[in-house]
């Protein structure tokens, strides 16, 4: 899949559209699926994140803000969207070293939003918590793209 993008078949338009689709389904079945232990890895997720961005490591901020993803489809069960899921992350990962970084003060308060869904076993309140966050994040890509591909060749 990251070779589809590499060689420009995958718009960026496509990435997004697919994170939501996936990325709604995968929370709401985890929220399900998933183990208080679970929960609780997720949140040392979002703790060291936070630390990340208080630190101003922004490699390790995204390495973990993407295995955020990657956790979610894990406690999904579901093997098959745990291997999209990959596949997905990768290319968002190339995407984002592509279109540079965007805003993300949003990020971590969505994510202890989430993780009280989570706790609650609140499938549709996760999966609307989920899609809210994907499309504000799919506004901010998409407009990252078209300001890199209105700069001209690179």
């Amino acid at each position: 899949m990251s070779d589809l993008f590499s060689l420009g078949a995958i718009r960026p338009q496509d990435l997004t559209e697919v994170r939501v689709l996936i990325g709604v389904e995968v929370v709401r079945l985890a929220c399900g699926r998933c183990t208080e232990e679970d929960i609780d890895r997720l949140e040392d997720n979002v703790d060291a994140a936070e630390e990340a961005v208080k630190t101003g490591d922004l490699e390790r901020r995204t390495r973990l803000n993407l295995e955020f993803h990657k956790m979610l489809a894990r406690m999904s069960g579901n093997s098959l969207l745990m291997a999209i899921t990959d596949g997905v992350v990768t290319i968002t990962k190339q995407f984002v070293d592509r279109i540079g970084r965007t805003p993300t003060s949003y990020v971590m308060p969505f994510r202890r939003r989430l993780l009280k869904l989570l706790r609650a076993r609140d499938a549709d309140g996760a999966a609307a918590e989920m899609r809210r966050h994907l499309l504000q994040q799919q506004k901010l890509y998409l407009k990252a793209a078209a300001n890199l591909e209105a700069s001209g060749p690179h």
